[in-house]
């Protein structure tokens, strides 16, 4: 018996070991990679080299440190076998990032540090070279990921099991921003002129009153690229559009029931829906109206985007001893403007501040991939966008894809800039699938304001819309839209418990219901929702959710229930 005994301790306590040394190997393995990352913006060549390195040293310790038969065996014992199956794929994923990742995305970045820009021209031989580098990063991205598939986390011990997610989220996010990157790097050459002379409208959303999109188009300016060569020809701001007299005759039916005939009058409204190759072409129609010069595609940025990209520009002197920087421009841009200038003033400081950036994005860039990196979050947060209108067609066809996707799009409907204090989150979760692959969801939007009601009494009528269109002072009305998964359908809307009568509107074989929701003072509001998916839809999910004035992607994903 105390042989038996003891060997049973000598196998806890060196399994216990085993796992603690791998434990340290990957922390060691993350600080380093924290390490590199800094050394590449801060132009550290020796720091670079160095800390690349040890990222593969100690990610490749920490996997070989969970191969061999041992601990396979150990991964199918009770309590710790799920733990361990998560450290030995964490550690898979790691040594591919270090592997195989981590070497092209430093070329990619020697190459762009090299200068992209200078004087307000793109290098686009640079720019072609790296397509490469930067999809087969992103390709051993998506291997990083594969391997955290199959091994899930919800028994882990608590620590381990926030530590994976945030890990397994980090990776996924990367991987996300490389796709829009390759994507956007093999097209842009194409698009800066490469082919011949390309005119684009530069459309600035501002979340301060949030559009299905992002955000209202406001300054805009027309950006003419000629082999590379980048420069505004005309700058202006919504109110240089007519409204039209009728939007209707620029809408589909489907169009003018879901949003109304404002949809195809405004300028600011083209952004109702949250299929932005739309906006777009609503937004060149109006532009080519006025100024009868035909667009080769709309290019949109919010000022969360911007304060991606500053990190890599630094400060931009904007007047007035204002210097705009990553710290500060959200801020500035969406709530200070409001309190500080008149209507008139908020145009030109908005052009003035688009005119500035610009400039600083397209001349000699202090640190390239920090705004190339500032660029790819952007885009993966829907924050940076493009609508090519040469692109190639698309096969839209997708009535047989398994992916159920959901979509929740935001609109203001106080008529003024209370957004930049709305907060909102939501998540979606299978709960069943039946035979046909058809799925069970349930999902939660989150809304509430991060002001008071007293403060938010002392706002400028401008900010807080003055209940010029019966919205109490302090409150804001937001329109949520939900859109369920082709061929599905939405069961159930309760709104802070009260169940909602509804008739869905179908829109390309999706469903989809607006609600209107009034926020007062700090208290939240929950929207909560029940669909099925059509089916055959039995693969895990993605929900999109409209941006808002805080960083971070509210985009998420759901495990299928199938």
């Amino acid at each position: 018996m105390l042989a038996g005994l003891a060997i049973v301790v000598v196998t806890v306590g060196w399994s216990a070991w085993s796992a603690y040394r791998v434990q340290v190997e990957l922390r060691e393995a993350e600080a380093a990679l924290d390490e590199l990352v800094t050394s590449v913006r801060d132009r550290d060549g020796a720091g670079r080299e160095a800390a690349a390195i040890r990222v593969q040293q100690r990610a490749l310790a920490a996997r070989e440190g969970t191969d061999g038969p041992w601990w396979a065996t150990m991964t199918l014992t009770p309590y710790i076998g799920d733990d361990l199956r998560g450290l030995r794929a964490m550690s898979e994923s790691l040594d591919t990032l270090a592997s195989e990742g981590v070497p092209p995305l430093l070329a990619a970045a020697d190459r762009a540090d090299q200068g992209l820009a200078e004087d307000s021209q793109v290098d686009l031989a640079v720019l072609a070279e790296l397509a490469d580098p930067v999809d087969a990063a992103r390709s051993a991205f998506a291997r990083a990921a594969d391997n955290l598939e199959d091994v899930d986390p919800v028994t882990f011990v608590p620590s381990f099991r926030r530590r994976y997610e945030d890990y397994r989220a980090v990776v996924v996010t990367a991987e996300q921003a490389l796709v829009a990157g390759a994507s956007a790097i093999r097209e842009l050459p194409s698009m800066l002129g490469r082919d011949g002379p390309r005119d684009y409208l530069l459309v600035f959303q501002n979340n301060a009153e949030i559009r299905a999109t992002g955000g209202l188009a406001g300054a805009w300016a027309r950006v003419h690229a000629e082999r590379g060569r980048l420069s505004i020809e005309e700058q202006g701001s919504a109110s240089d559009f007519d409204t039209r007299r009728d939007g209707a005759p620029y809408l589909s039916a489907q169009e003018l029931a879901l949003y109304g005939a404002p949809m195809g009058r405004y300028f600011q409204d083209a952004g109702v829906t949250p299929d932005f190759d739309r906006a777009a072409e609503l937004l060149a129609g109006h532009f080519t109206e006025t100024y009868g010069h035909e667009l080769d595609g709309v290019v949109s940025i919010d000022p969360v985007a911007l304060s991606y990209v500053l990190d890599g520009v630094g400060g931009v002197e904007v007047g007035r001893g204002l210097t705009l920087s990553s710290d500060n421009v959200i801020e500035v841009l969406l709530h200070e403007v409001y309190l500080r200038l008149r209507p008139d003033q908020q145009d030109r400081a908005f052009q003035l501040v688009t005119r500035r950036v610009f400039t600083a994005l397209t001349d000699t860039v202090p640190e390239p991939v920090a705004v190339i990196l500032g660029m790819f979050r952007a885009a993966t947060e829907d924050r940076f966008r493009v609508a090519a209108f040469d692109r190639p067609e698309l096969d839209t066809d997708v009535g047989a894809d398994p992916v159920p996707h959901v979509d929740i799009a935001l609109n203001d409907a106080t008529g003024a800039k209370m957004s930049y204090f709305l907060r909102h989150d939501a998540s979606v979760e299978a709960i069943a699938c039946d035979g046909i692959g058809r799925q069970e969801l349930a999902g939660r939007l989150r809304l509430t304001q991060d002001i008071d009601q007293t403060a938010a009494a002392d706002l400028p009528d401008y900010v807080s819309g003055g209940n010029r269109y019966g919205v109490a002072v302090g409150s804001q009305a937001v329109v949520v839209r939900l859109f369920g998964p082709r061929g599905g359908s939405i069961q159930s809307i309760s709104l802070a418990g009260a169940e909602q009568t509804f008739d869905a509107a179908y829109v390309g074989g999706r469903p989809s219901v607006a609600v209107a929701v009034v926020l007062s003072g700090r208290q939240a509001l929950d929207l909560d929702f029940a669909m099925l998916t059509g089916p055959g839809q039995s693969a895990d999910g993605l929900v999109d959710v409209t941006p808002g004035v805080e960083p971070g992607d509210l985009d998420s994903t759901f495990d299928s229930a199938c």
